[in-house]
């Protein structure tokens, strides 16, 4: 679950998305039975933490932004999370609404209540609605304002809702946002079946206790449960097309308004019975589109604003009104459970010197969560700047993270270009000719038999006496279809072309990304603080690129010159697909990038040697294979196992606690050390032959396809089928 909260623009219209997991969590159930005896550590670990450092933190909330599509405005105020609401039955140190202790609920409820509610709940199918995002392919359906605030918006109101949504035992917390936000408010419940009871008792205790819904910080006047004709709060049930919301009989248990009992009722919802997945993003959308103000916040049920937030963004979107297309982010930060939410940046700071506040994903619960998601650009400048007493921009920079956009690949119509308007006239400056055998004549039999590839000698005998042809004429026609399929040296000199060109761009664009990175110096430094590790642009850009070029040669891989090694170089490709796939998710990426940097530089050679070899400047050619032999021997041979593995099996263990990756990671990373080591081998016995002859003779590793010599038709020697029959009693017929 991705936890980014953002204001959005009506006129944008963006989804949150979501980072998807590459392992599903059947397969992960499966693997973790298997090896039983990392459920039993993982647990005791937890345990063994747990009573080393008992501190409860909550859980963090997400990223604030008024959002469009564009650039980000990153605001200078604070904003921080109030609980977590997980955890064994029974209040914790600060629980929802604590500020009402020793108040008691009162008999009368001022609540709009809609839908003959809170008693009963009494509906017609025509006012369901869909979720936005499928229509009525949606497996939810949505029963809109249930409690409804004030139809007409009061000019004095800042005009951007705080729309947030919370499950059934969740929705207590409303009464914290209801209190510290100024402006309107939409909240939209998940609540299956049973559950729709639990949420509306919870709204019904709410109304009889909290004394303000809201504060206009302008007057610091209160608006009590009596004036709620006036208030912008809507309430929006969500819930399965199978499960529609039920009403049992509403509990009305006496106690203090701090201490709900209702919001501890973990254990009897029915969505944990169920075991039903909660849909986020499809409750976000509800609350947000349900919102009457053109500014919408989408937050979460356990995010405390700061003072003035709303008041003061508006404030500053009057004196400076935003360019369309502007996300404005707010940091956010975890307090501890048993302290008091800051309320200004100031006392936020306070809180961080004390070591009470944190920000954002960098405590040991979160360290699974995509850290650098939720990274917020010039956090140490917003840190060591005073509170300025109002909301105003801090910096502005372009998206370090454009999560939503998709990668374009290099597709086919780029490359062609190239060998069109760059490769191809380079190679025929050389003398490059690109000359084709001539075309075997059409005949379907002899085409079925081609493309079984199954063409044996009594075969041909058949196909001989069924075409009335001499056996020789069969095998020629074979001969000259194979040879029709033959690249020429001017299509293999453009390929070799586009793949040196790459291979040298990303090696030199990956050595300057780099080159100011401390862990390219000190390997170690992949795995300190790890996995706390945010992801630059340049390293981002990186991944993609490189990401996008594997991708892309293992479909052109089919379509390209055959190679005898075609399956070593095929699984190659998927293992370090696999491979950065696994260290993005993991945010394994220091050390993703040192292996793309170290797999990139001894490539550019071997290509050039190609493209030297296609040439005829075998002299050159020679030269160059022998520093392509020398660089990778010493990069996939010394500096690959060496340094990459063995930091990452025996030193990194050494600095980061066990955890299941590291023994994917690192099966990965020597099952490419195994390809490595067969191509070595291969290009050992070129190098060997090379110096026996005098010249490099082929490139067994990636260069000997499997089409017939290049000698022409008619001097070419009968196949050794021919062999087979006495020439004695071979006579040619006569056609």
């Amino acid at each position: 679950m991705e936890h980014r909260s953002t204001v959005l623009d009506r006129r944008g219209d963006r989804r949150t998305t979501e980072i998807l997991n590459i392992f599903s969590e059947k397969a992960m159930r499966s693997l973790a039975r298997k090896l039983l005896v990392w459920p039993a550590t993982l647990v005791l670990s937890l345990l063994a933490f747990r009573l080393l450092f008992g501190r409860e933190f909550r859980l963090p909330t997400t990223t604030l932004a008024f959002r469009d599509d564009g650039d980000i405005s990153t605001l200078d105020n604070s904003h921080t999370n109030s609980q977590q609401d997980a955890g064994p039955p029974g209040p914790p140190v600060y629980a929802s609404g604590i500020y009402m202790a020793g108040q008691r609920p009162r008999n009368e409820s001022a609540c709009r209540w809609y839908h003959d509610l809170p008693d009963v709940l009494s509906y017609p199918p025509s006012r369901l609605t869909w979720s936005s995002e499928i229509g009525e392919k949606s497996p939810y359906r949505v029963l809109p304002f249930v409690l409804l605030g004030a139809v007409e918006a009061t000019d004095s109101l800042p005009q951007v809702t705080l729309s947030t949504h919370a499950t059934a035992d969740q929705v207590y917390g409303i009464v914290e946002l209801a209190r510290r936000w100024e402006g309107p408010l939409s909240l939209a419940v998940f609540a299956p079946g049973l559950d729709a009871g639990l949420a509306v008792a919870q709204l019904d205790r709410a109304c009889r206790c909290e004394p303000a819904m809201y504060k206009v910080s302008s007057t610091s006047f209160l608006f009590l449960f009596n004036d709620l004709a006036r208030l912008q709060v809507s309430v929006h049930l969500v819930f399965p097309a199978g499960r529609p919301p039920a009403l049992s009989a509403i509990s009305r248990t006496q106690g203090d308004c701090a201490a709900s009992d209702l919001q501890w009722r973990q254990a009897e919802t029915e969505r944990r019975k169920r075991r039903m997945t909660y849909p986020i993003n499809v409750a976000r959308n509800v609350a947000r589109t349900m919102a009457n103000t053109s500014r919408v916040l989408v937050s979460d049920i356990e995010l405390l604003p700061s003072a003035r937030l709303a008041s003061g963004f508006m404030e500053m979107v009057h004196q400076r009104p935003p360019k369309h297309g502007v996300v404005f982010v707010v940091p956010v930060f975890e307090i501890e459970s048993n302290e008091q939410p800051p309320a200004t940046k100031r006392e936020l700071l306070a809180a961080c010197r004390a070591g009470l506040a944190v920000y954002f994903h960098r405590r040991l619960s979160c360290r699974f969560v995509c850290p650098h998601c939720q990274r917020f650009p010039g956090l140490t400048r917003w840190l060591i700047r005073p509170d300025p007493g109002r909301i105003r921009p801090l910096i502005v920079t372009r998206r370090e993270y454009p999560h939503h956009m998709t990668i374009k690949q290099l597709n086919w119509r780029t490359v062609t270009e190239l060998d069109m308007y760059w490769f191809a006239p380079f190679g025929k400056s050389l003398s490059i000719k690109n000359t084709r055998s001539k075309k075997a004549v059409s005949n379907e039999i002899l085409e079925k038999a081609y493309l079984s590839k199954k063409t044996k000698y009594k075969q041909i005998l058949a196909l001989a006496k069924q075409l009335d042809w001499s056996e020789r004429q069969v095998e020629r026609w074979l001969r000259l279809r194979r040879s029709q399929d033959k690249p020429s040296t001017l299509t293999k000199f453009c390929e070799s072309c586009w793949r040196c060109f790459y291979y040298t761009y990303s090696f030199f664009y990956g050595l300057v990304v780099l080159w100011d990175k401390p862990w390219l110096w000190d390997i170690k430094y992949c795995f300190y603080n790890y996995p706390y590790h945010p992801v630059t642009d340049d390293v981002w850009w990186y991944y993609m690129i490189s990401m996008s070029f594997y991708w892309a040669l293992s479909f052109s891989q089919f379509f390209d010159v055959k190679r005898k090694d075609f399956w070593q170089m095929f699984i190659h490709h998927i293992a370090t697909i696999a491979l950065m796939c696994f260290s993005w998710v993991g945010n394994l990426t220091r050390i993703g990038s040192l292996v793309l940097l170290v797999h990139d530089s001894a490539d550019i050679l071997l290509e050039a040697a190609k493209l030297t070899k296609y040439a005829n400047y075998q002299r050159l050619c020679d030269c160059i294979f022998a520093a392509f032999t020398i660089l990778w021997i010493v990069t996939r041979m010394g500096v690959y196992p060496f340094w990459i593995i063995y930091n990452t099996s025996i030193e990194a263990p050494k600095i980061v606690p066990m955890f299941f990756a590291y023994y994917i990671f690192n099966s990965l990373l020597i099952l490419l050390l195994f390809l490595h080591a067969i191509w070595t081998y291969l290009i050992i016995q070129i190098a060997y032959r090379a110096f026996n002859a005098g010249q490099m003779e082929g490139d067994i590793r990636s260069n000997s396809s499997d089409e017939v010599s290049d000698t022409s038709v008619n001097n070419t020697p009968i196949n050794s089928t021919v062999n087979y029959t006495n020439k004695s009693n071979s006579k040619p017929k006569a056609h």
